[in-house]
């Protein structure tokens, strides 16, 4: 009896190892169930890009038990260059946004990675990224500081565009590459410019003041000049041809 208790024992034991050993040889589930989904992604466009053009970021994102968040990332060897998270409810999204891409303060050419991430409510994520080749560093020849609607030009002198002008007291401006404050522009965020920053740039003195303003688009350094001081003239001055005024003045014809 004793010998066939050791037999059943001993069969059993097999029994287990033989099953433990098919168990462990049988191939694992997907690896992916329960997670979220993100399909299709694209870029448009995604090639013959520079820093600050628009670039279109499209994908379908899903979940069977229901979205969290979605998050997009920017990236060239630096680091991360722009981030956003977005909240999600429902099982779908198709996510469709354009983003200018930021110009980040001393930025060198060379490729950059759109990551898009999604989170579903059981915080199992899933990532997928597309990377664009080349993306070279724009180029300017005017830029415009705009104080209120005041645009005053930039001219470039060198790598700095600079103006010389009066600026009314405590003045706050924002920098535009275009005339009518489209495309990629310059102001502050918390205390460093920063393009697409949402702060205007206290540029003005205490009093309205002549003198000068240079920025450099590369390094982000801005220069406030000393102010010029102005006094009255002692010696003679002779004008000629016409002056505003009344109507009735005439024209000047000798001198005065």
């Amino acid at each position: 009896m004793k010998k066939q208790f050791n037999f059943f024992v001993s069969l059993l034991a097999i029994s287990f190892i033989f099953f433990t050993a098919c168990k462990d040889e049988e191939p694992g589930g997907d690896p992916n169930a329960g997670k979220p989904k993100v399909e299709n992604l694209t870029l448009s466009p995604e090639s013959g890009l520079k820093y600050g053009d628009d670039v279109k970021v499209t994908a379908s994102l899903s979940d069977e038990a229901g979205l969290r968040t979605y998050t997009i990332q920017m990236s060239n060897a630096a680091g991360v260059i722009y981030e956003k998270t977005e909240m999600l409810t429902g099982k779908t999204f198709a996510l469709d946004l354009t983003i200018p891409i930021p110009l980040p303060k001393n930025a060198q050419a060379g490729d950059m990675t759109v990551a898009v991430t999604v989170k579903n409510s059981g915080d199992q994520i899933t990532s997928d990224e597309k990377v664009i080749k080349n993306l070279a560093l724009p180029s300017f020849q005017s830029l415009y500081l705009f104080v209120n609607s005041v645009a005053y030009s930039l001219e470039k002198k060198g790598d700095v565009f600079e103006t010389e002008d009066f600026f009314p007291a405590q003045a706050k401006a924002k920098i535009y590459t275009n005339p009518d404050k489209t495309g990629l522009y310059w102001g502050l965020d918390g205390t460093e410019i920063k393009a697409l920053g949402n702060d205007e740039i206290t540029i003005g003195k205490e009093n309205e003041e002549f003198f000068n303003v240079s920025f450099n688009p590369v390094s982000f350094e801005l220069t406030i000049g000393n102010s010029q001081t102005w006094n009255p003239s002692s010696e003679a001055l002779y004008i000629y041809g016409t002056i505003s005024g009344h109507w009735a003045d005439g024209k000047i014809s000798e001198e005065k």
